[in-house]
């Protein structure tokens, strides 16, 4: 007879889709569960409300709440802190720049730290599983009440990332509200504390377990825990894509952690003919930077996620540039979709050079042009780096992440604790 499974508490306070596949998966695995985070649709009187409002905006609000829940999750097993996230995200849509919506963001991720810490002693927790960002005092807390803890990190360790941000704003001022490099001493720290003290660090990279490791996180102490992709629903298209434009794919926030200007100066200085450079996602900041670049792309600002596997079936190649990153979802997405990605070292990817796909420096804009021309005029190369990312997808299924996470979970804590 299997032994029963702990009781987890999963916390985090933003809309992180990993966080809601996390809890969906526990509810599959038989785990008794909560999950306490700022904001969740849970429909009920919401939803009804909702009816009172015409058809056309109520169809997009009601696109925008079911960016916040997941078939699989029981809304009774969900505890909402929901002010810090609604004051969040009110500021990002009134438009208001960094460094101030960075702060709120900080905030938010404080506050909703904070009060789980305070309710931890009445959740009867065997096991808490937190975010970066949202989970010092979370993790305090468990210790505190003798409770392993795991700390998933979806990026790499924010001391690399200011590094990177800083080189960015004496590089290209033009973007630097879309960077968050004046993030306070006292965060870097909280952070690099989460990491130091959680009983297991879950890194879904290489990228991520090196920085990690950089600073200090004892190597046996991080699980490499690749995230995964649905093969099912990202899939290449029954026939190869033929006709005109050459179309070269970007998905993800376009900002400059994203390494988005030397992708369009890439493409700008190509000039390939017949080719269009599509931007799927939200600007970042103003997106005064995008100016000078207006006529080189065509920009979707967002797509709902059940919608998403449309684009990357009708594009040629997936460029990925990110200066920092964890382990993106769209670089798997895209190669599960037989697409054949450039990317960097530092974005987080299971890209394998030459084989999906291309490597290229980050900030490197002449390699970068190099390998995009060189798969724009070899077809042949093209489908059969995209055939070589589909089989590499196929072996990051959702399924080995589940069983890794379970495997760490229903293990007992094997280190000594530190005292914060």
């Amino acid at each position: 007879m299997n032994a029963p499974k702990p009781r987890t508490v999963v916390s985090h306070g933003g809309s992180n889709p990993l966080a809601y596949q996390v809890v969906a998966m526990l509810a599959a695995l038989g785990y008794p569960y909560r999950f306490e985070t700022g904001f969740y649709y849970r429909k009920g009187a919401l939803a009804a409300a909702l009816r009172v409002l015409p058809p056309g905006l109520r169809g997009k609000v009601e696109r925008q709440l079911g960016r916040r829940r997941r078939d699989g999750i029981d809304s009774a097993r969900v505890g909402l802190y929901p002010w810090p996230e609604m004051l969040y995200v009110a500021a990002a849509k009134l438009g208001l720049p960094e460094p101030y919506r960075s702060r709120l963001r900080v905030g938010r991720a404080v506050a909703v730290d904070k009060h789980v810490a305070r309710i931890l002693p009445d959740l009867e927790a065997e096991r808490v599983l937190s975010f970066d960002t949202f989970a010092l005092h979370t993790l305090r807390a468990a210790h505190a009440l003798g409770v392993p803890t795991v700390l998933s990190q979806c990026t790499g360790h924010l001391a690399d990332a200011l590094a990177v941000y800083r080189e960015e704003l004496a590089l290209n001022p033009d973007f630097a509200d879309s960077l968050a490099a004046d993030t306070p001493p006292e965060v870097v720290e909280r952070c690099a504390a989460e990491a130091r003290e959680a009983d297991r660090v879950l890194a879904p990279s290489a990228y991520v377990r090196e920085t990690l490791e950089r600073h200090g996180v004892a190597p046996d102490r991080i699980v490499d825990l690749p995230y995964g992709v649905d093969s099912e629903r990202f899939h290449p298209p029954a026939t190869p894509r033929s006709g005109a434009p050459f179309r070269v794919l970007y998905v993800g926030q376009i900002g400059q952690k994203k390494g988005i200007k030397y992708l369009l100066e890439a493409m700008r200085r190509l000039a390939l003919p017949d080719a269009e450079l599509l931007l799927v996602g939200t600007v970042v900041g103003s997106g005064a930077g995008l100016l000078p670049y207006r006529d080189g792309y065509r920009h979707i600002p967002g797509v709902p996620y059940h919608e998403v596997h449309d684009l990357f079936r009708d594009a040629d190649i997936f460029v990925y540039p990110s200066l920092h990153e964890g382990s993106p979802f769209a670089v798997l997405e895209a190669m599960a979709s037989g697409l054949p990605v450039i990317t960097t070292p530092n974005a987080g990817t299971h890209v394998r050079d030459g084989v999906d796909g291309f490597v290229v420096p980050i900030r490197d804009i002449d390699a970068m042009m190099a390998r995009i021309e060189e798969l724009y005029r070899d077809r042949d190369l093209r489908l059969a780096m995209g055939r070589a990312a589909r089989e590499r997808a196929s072996a990051f299924t959702w399924q080995r992440y589940a069983d890794g996470l379970d495997a760490v979970l229903t293990a007992p804590a094997a280190r000594e604790r530190r005292a914060p």
